[in-house]
């Protein structure tokens, strides 16, 4: 009984320590779409969700798109489907968006 104890000490103290670290890295996000002047608000993804999705994915080991929504959904509540995700890869306005965010960190 004190094996369990002790493995699940350790790891809720991994979990708290591995959203310790996201919060930081994600912090300077927070509220950045308020900033940009192309922040829209999106039924399907949020500019905010956007700009972690993007953080994510250059962070992640997923070799393809494909790969790295399965990725999101398994470790997040967020289902993006293929075709919402690829479409706003090629929009105009998020590109605007991301490179004013960007500009703003």
């Amino acid at each position: 009984m004190t094996e369990v104890r002790v493995f699940r000490k350790f790891f809720m103290t991994r979990i708290q320590e591995y959203n310790s670290v996201k919060s930081r890295l994600f912090q300077p996000l927070v509220g950045m779409e308020q900033k940009c002047p192309s922040y829209n608000l999106c039924p399907s993804i949020t500019d905010a969700e956007w700009l972690e999705i993007g953080v994510s994915r250059t962070l992640s080991n997923e070799k393809t798109g494909r790969g790295f929504l399965h990725f999101i959904s398994d470790v997040t509540s967020k289902e993006i489907t293929r075709s919402t995700f690829f479409d706003n890869l090629k929009s105009e306005r998020r590109l605007n968006f991301v490179m004013e965010a960007n500009q703003n960190v």
